[in-house]
C-alpha cells in the first residue's frame, strides 16, 4: 500500500507527484509550479524591502512590501525562507542571531557527541545534531523556528539538553 500511495498505480498514465515534484524542480521545470513561480516572486519582493530596511528591518508581525506581481496572495508577514524572515523583521541583527544560533547549536551537539563519556548522551547528542541540520534544510523552503510554536518549544527542548550535557562535559586538559 506504501509504494503504492508514492509511486502510484503502476497501470496509470499520470505521474505520481513526487515524480511531478521532481520535474518542476529540474531546470527546465522552474516557475511551472504556482507555487514555486511565487516563492521566487516572494523572495524578490523581500530582497527588495530588506535592502530598503537592511539594518533594523521592517519589524517583528509587519508585513513586507510588494514592489514586484506576485503569482499567488499570501500572508505577507511570512516569509518562506527562515534566514530572509529573520533579516526581514529583525534587520541584520536577527539574520546573525539565526545563523549564530543553528551555528552554535551544531557545534555544541558535535562536541557533546566527541567528548560526553555517556554513550547514550553520545548519541543524543549526534541525533539532535542531524535534527538541526535536518530543521536547516527544510527552513530554505519554509519558516518554523520562531513562527511555529510546537516546533519552536521542541527546538528549545533540544537546545536546553545540550545546555544540560555541555556542563557534564569533562575539563579539557590544556598543556
Amino acid at each position: 500500500v506504501a509504494a503504492n500511495s508514492v509511486a502510484g498505480p503502476s497501470d496509470s498514465t499520470s505521474p505520481s507527484p513526487i515524480a511531478e515534484r521532481a520535474q518542476t524542480l529540474t531546470p527546465g521545470g522552474i516557475g511551472s509550479n504556482r507555487g514555486d513561480r511565487y516563492r521566487n516572486d516572494e523572495r524578490r519582493n523581500v530582497i527588495e524591502n530588506i535592502e530598503e530596511h537592511p539594518f533594523t528591518g521592517v519589524g517583528l508581525g509587519v508585513g513586507w512590501e510588494v514592489h514586484q506581481p506576485l503569482a499567488e496572495a499570501h500572508d505577507r508577514r511570512y516569509v518562506h525562507f527562515a534566514f530572509l524572515w529573520y533579516w526581514l523583521a529583525f534587520g541584520i541583527l536577527g539574520a546573525i542571531a539565526y545563523l549564530l544560533l543553528f551555528g552554535s547549536s551544531l557545534w555544541t551537539g558535535m562536541q557533546i557527541w566527541r567528548r560526553h563519556p555517556d554513550q547514550i548522551v553520545q548519541i543524543c547528542a549526534i541525533a539532535v545534531f542531524g535534527g538541526i541540520i535536518g530543521l536547516a534544510v527544510v527552513e530554505l523552503t519554509a519558516t518554523f523556528a520562531g513562527i511555529e510554536s510546537r516546533l519552536t518549544i521542541l527546538l528549545g527542548a533540544l537546545l536546553g539538553w545540550l545546555a544540560a550535557a555541555w556542563q557534564d562535559l569533562p575539563a579539557r586538559r590544556t598543556a
